[in-house]
């Protein structure tokens, strides 16, 4: 359990931090200002920053704890309390607009922060702070013809912020064909039904792909990754035969002789009739009929391996595919909400990764790493998706505001982002309340194990 709960944390920290430093990579390369480079989410443990001379000039680097603000001059690197993320925060990114009093020079700058909406829909407010502030009024001004500051995101080509915005996806990507590059170098488990030229197979099995949740492979104890040796005494040699010998045992009890971690098991499983599975649609029960299933994918799986120079192109080529794999699975998730169809896929939040993490370890290194490389891909995905708080969110208003050919106004692209961020949190909160419910005995179980109760 405590290892599960530990691997988890840093694949989720690997996976976000990558995600965040295309982001941060980029902006940086462009010459885009960034106040903080976070790993997790504040409160803040501790940080990293460059020290800022009395001449205005940039020193070494300083560890400190706790809070202190940005200078608006060096990034902090941070250390923060709660790791389930991380962020990147770029000057500007929240639509404030900064203006810079040329004569005082830098030491001026930032003397007034106004967000673009406040500027246009209340003009008013610049007259109240030249009563209130006159100093300050003089370097406050209508969007038009305000100064923004060099390094702020607003002040730079949209075609440059939609590639910061981009560029964390990217990366994602990357990870991914990395890791599977890495997999098929080593030799990674994976189907052999479909492999390029060049691939050297070994020990192939017939292997468990997935298991449905509420499934009665869910309830005979399956795991992912469990080796399918036998059933009935019946030594299994294809996916066919599984299929061939299940569909007619609809509601009998099969002896399965199952290989896992090294361990060879004997499990006791009841293949029940498709029209009696929740898990499948309308449409998928009147194609299997009576048919009997234990809701498992299966594929004859081997241990793969390519020469060094292959596996590079492999490992990318094997992302895209999962990739193309997630949107068709997301469009097929779409089109079942609107369709009356029903829904056969199931979605997983922090405690379902965190099981299928421990799952992945207890098969092996290997299938950890193909898990991670699919954590990945999903990111990829899904952070591209048109939804407000997410990448692909703030490209639809960057779009948007290209075709109208002015700022949207930051308070409601704002406001749209924070609501879609409370929805994003109330989803992932609902979606981690299923976990819980679906694994709650066997997270129990393992914290009675951990603690030898």
């Amino acid at each position: 359990m405590l290892v599960t709960i530990v691997a988890f944390v840093i694949i989720l920290g690997i996976l976000v931090f990558v995600h965040e430093l295309g982001h941060f990579a980029v902006a940086r390369w462009f010459k885009i200002g960034v106040d903080e480079f976070g790993l997790g989410f504040p409160p803040r443990i501790c940080g990293w920053k460059k020290t800022l001379g009395a001449d205005g000039k940039l020193g070494r680097y300083h560890f400190f704890w706790g809070n202190q603000p940005a200078d608006g001059k060096s990034v902090i690197y941070s250390l923060n309390w709660i790791p389930f993320g991380g962020f990147v925060q770029i000057k500007g990114e929240g639509g404030e607009i900064v203006a810079t009093d040329e004569k005082k020079g830098d030491a001026a700058e930032m003397v007034a922060i106004i967000t673009p909406a406040a500027t246009v829909d209340a003009p008013e407010a610049v007259e109240n702070l030249a009563v209130a502030a006159p100093e300050a009024a003089k370097v406050v001004a209508p969007i038009s013809e305000a100064t923004l500051s060099p390094d702020s995101l607003l002040a730079h080509p949209k075609y440059q912020r939609a590639l910061v915005l981009v560029a964390g996806v990217v990366m994602n990507f990357i990870l991914c064909a990395v890791l599977l590059a890495i997999g098929f170098g080593f030799g990674m488990p994976m189907s052999a039904d479909s492999l390029a030229g060049g691939a050297q197979i070994s020990n192939p099995v017939l292997t468990v792909a997935s298991v449905m949740p509420n499934s009665p492979a869910e309830q005979a104890g399956l795991h992912l990754g469990d080796t399918l040796l036998a059933i009935d005494g019946q030594s299994l040699t294809s996916v066919e035969q599984w299929q061939t010998t299940t569909g007619a045992a609809a509601g009998k009890i099969l002896t399965l002789a199952v290989r896992r971690g090294g361990q060879d098991l004997t499990l006791q499983a009841t293949p029940q009739s498709a029209q009696n599975l929740d898990f499948l649609s309308v449409a998928e029960k009147a194609e299997l009929g009576e048919k009997g299933l234990l809701g498992i994918g299966l594929s004859m799986m081997g241990k793969v391996k390519y020469p060094w120079w292959q596996a590079p192109w492999e490992g990318l080529r094997t992302a895209w595919i999962v990739c193309v794999n997630i949107v068709i699975i997301l469009y097929t998730l779409i089109k079942g909400l609107f369709v009356q169809t029903g829904v056969a896929l199931d979605l997983s939040g922090p405690v379902g990764v965190a099981v299928m993490t421990g799952q992945s370890l207890q098969a092996g290194w290997m299938y950890l790493v193909q898990f991670v490389a699919i954590l990945s891909a999903n990111l990829c995905i899904v952070n591209l998706l048109p939804l407000p708080a997410l990448d692909g969110g703030r490209l639809l208003f960057l779009g948007i505001e290209a075709v109208r050919r002015k700022p949207m106004r930051r308070a409601i692209e704002n406001w749209t982002h924070g609501v879609g961020f409370m929805l994003l949190l109330l989803l992932i909160l609902f979606i981690t309340y299923r976990d819980i419910v679906r694994f709650g005995g066997k997270i129990l179980g393992s914290v009675k194990d951990t603690l030898g109760v």
